[in-house]
């Protein structure tokens, strides 16, 4: 199946007008891939006491930063990693792009 057909499959699943009306996000866990070097992407942390919240973070020289404060982010505590939805290092279904 071709790429524009799993999108359509998608869509009429979440019963969608178009495909401009969802994005694909697909989480990597950072021990089976890691971004590229000096870049921004989207995290999924989780936080004993609070749960799991995503945001914004960067990553550079083999960690995860917050972006407002450059403060490391511990590794055991991040459950998957993607870009931006608008980062052309991911296709449209999330995979990355080699």
């Amino acid at each position: 199946m071709k790429d524009k057909e799993k999108l359509q499959q998608i869509q009429a699943i979440l019963g969608l007008a178009n495909l401009d009306d969802f994005t694909i996000l697909r989480w990597h866990a950072p021990a089976k891939a890691l971004p590229g070097e000096a870049g921004y992407v989207i995290i999924k942390e989780l936080f004993p006491d609070e749960g799991v919240i995503c945001c914004e973070a960067a990553y550079e020289n083999g960690r995860f930063s917050y972006i407002s404060s450059d403060t490391e982010i511990p590794m055991d505590r991040i459950l998957g990693w993607t870009y931006a939805p608008y980062d052309e290092r991911a296709d449209s279904l999330g995979r990355l792009r080699s």
